[in-house]
């Protein structure tokens, strides 16, 4: 070991002093750098712990977390609490025994009863549970992000034509602006209205996070009949439009044609009664027949002189039929939307030829289609959607030729996003090897130093880096057992870098977790 640092000693007092500078920074730089690859590899990966927190709910698991002595970070303005993304679990179930974050509150109110509550505290609290429930099961519906219930249910009265209805308003936010569906308003309404005794869907206001009104309750029946009005419209229409479409491409080909439809719906609403009497199915249901006589005195003259008196008879018969007419009642009730008339528009493209001109370029001339198709192409139309042109539906319908114009192609760049799709997999290799790199490195400057100094040093018949023999005050020369002992040394250490070199070099995944294990134990 003398000898070793004899011979450092010598060439460090034999280097100059910008040498000596170099050297040091160099050797400064390469401990900086080993310590914050380090520091880097060892720093763990943060994953989203909770978002979009209140800042009550942050602060709690802050404190939480902060008493546990689990590493966090503070993200999106306090909003977003972030913890390793190996413990993001196992925080989250620590956290749900504590009831945290503890958003709404339910019907937990109720699992601790305090002892002498009031009827009125108990009221309270039974509104506060019913409106957190409500509120955590609406949140959970898909597209809503958050939701508030407030509920107001009035006190029962002795009197009928007293009583007040209980209401409900709902205000929510939905996830990434878009909105909800009528089914969906009329599902939350109809929920809220069920939770709720007393509570009828007209009494439920439903309300976006930007004030629009969602639900159709009282003066917004009218717009609500009005918006299904143009709903059924609509959907009619591209119901005509694609059934009419999917036909005329097969015959132009895709992206060819262009079908639109207009409706004119009777939104009409009848209830008819009629009553129908049949005059040859007549059935006689009674009879009466009143038979009257009458006797009468008549005098007959016999001769001149004599005359007889003889009673005359009168009889009369009345007889009274009463006959039933056979009838048939019904009732029409006609409800649905009928389609009073179709107006249909047809573009349909042409024919192109390609030419090349006499600059090399190619150009694509247009040629329209003839006569014969377009009607071949509007019978066929007419007769997909039932279109009448005769009155009184009067239908109206229009096909035309013209050129479209040829779309940009949109091109994916599929190089860039590869590259986009591998950046993080590289600085994942990257942070993984980058500490194994280090320690080759290292290894091989080190490798490099002492097979410089094992080398003998002559030039010019002095040492290599050593003054002449003559000036040197280091110690005396090794005897041969210890040159042979140090030499038989020097070679186990150079097999030994070679095996880790190789080592290295065959399975670097493996040794860099060695590594990641040896500096983290």
């Amino acid at each position: 070991m003398n000898p070793l640092l004899g011979q450092i000693d010598n060439i460090w007092k034999q280097t100059s002093f910008a040498q000596k500078i170099i050297f040091l920074v160099l050797i400064a730089g390469f401990l900086i750098g080993f310590l914050g690859v380090t520091y880097w590899v060892r720093e763990p990966e943060y994953g989203l712990l909770y978002g979009d927190l209140d800042q009550t709910e942050a602060s709690e698991i802050v404190a939480s977390l902060r008493d546990s002595n689990i590493p966090y970070k503070v993200k999106n303005k306090g909003r977003a609490v972030m913890v390793p993304s190996n413990m993001i679990y196992e925080v989250r179930m620590t956290l749900a025994k504590d009831n945290l974050p503890r958003g709404d509150v339910g019907f937990e109110l109720f699992d601790k009863v305090k002892f002498g509550m009031s009827n009125l505290a108990q009221k309270v609290n039974y509104r506060r549970a019913l409106q957190g429930e409500l509120t955590k099961t609406i949140s959970h519906l898909e597209g809503v992000e958050w939701a508030k219930v407030q509920i107001v249910i009035p006190e029962p009265s002795l009197f009928i034509e007293d009583e007040k209805p209980s209401t409900a308003s709902v205000i929510l936010k939905t996830r990434g602006g878009q909105r909800l569906k009528p089914q969906q308003v009329v599902g939350i309404t109809h929920l809220v209205s069920a939770s709720i005794e007393g509570l009828s869907p007209e009494d439920v206001t439903i309300t976006d996070s930007l004030g629009n009104l969602l639900s159709n309750t009282g003066g917004s029946t009218l717009s609500g009949m009005v918006s299904d009005q143009l709903e059924l419209k609509r959907k009619m229409e591209d119901y005509y439009a694609a059934k009419a479409l999917s036909l005329v491409e097969r015959i132009t080909g895709p992206g060819k044609a262009i079908v639109k439809v207009s409706t004119d719906l009777d939104f009409k609403h009848i209830d008819e009664k009629r009553t129908e009497y049949d005059q040859e199915g007549k059935v006689p249901i009674s009879q009466t027949i009143t038979s009257q006589s009458t006797e009468m005195p008549q005098m007959l003259k016999v001769g001149e002189d004599d005359t007889q008196i003889k009673n005359s008879k009168e009889k009369e018969e009345t007889e009274t039929t009463q006959y039933a007419l056979s009838k048939v009642e019904s009732a029409v009730s006609e409800r649905a939307a009928s389609v009073k008339r179709l107006t249909v528009a047809v573009l349909v493209d042409g024919y192109y030829e390609e030419e090349e001109t006499e600059e090399g370029k190619i150009n694509r001339k247009f040629s329209k289609r003839t006569d014969e198709e377009l009607n071949q192409i509007a019978a066929i139309v007419k007769q997909s959607i039932g279109l009448d042109e005769s009155p009184p539906k009067n239908d109206k319908f229009e096909i035309q030729c013209v050129q479209f114009h040829r779309q940009v192609p949109v091109f994916i760049d599929e190089v860039s996003i590869a590259k986009e799709n591998k950046k993080e997999f590289i600085l994942t290799i990257v942070k993984n090897s980058s500490l194994i790199i280090a320690v080759l490195a290292f290894l091989l400057f080190a490798l490099k130093a002492l097979k410089r100094l094992s080398v003998p040093r002559q030039q010019m018949g002095y040492a290599t880096y050593g003054a002449p023999p003559e000036l040197q005050d280091g110690p005396p020369e090794e005897s041969p057992e210890e040159a042979a002992r140090n030499k038989s040394t020097h070679e186990k250490r150079l097999a030994l870098t070679d095996n880790i070199l190789s080592y290295a070099k065959e399975d670097p995944r493996a040794t860099s977790n060695m590594v990641k294990k040896w500096l983290r134990g």
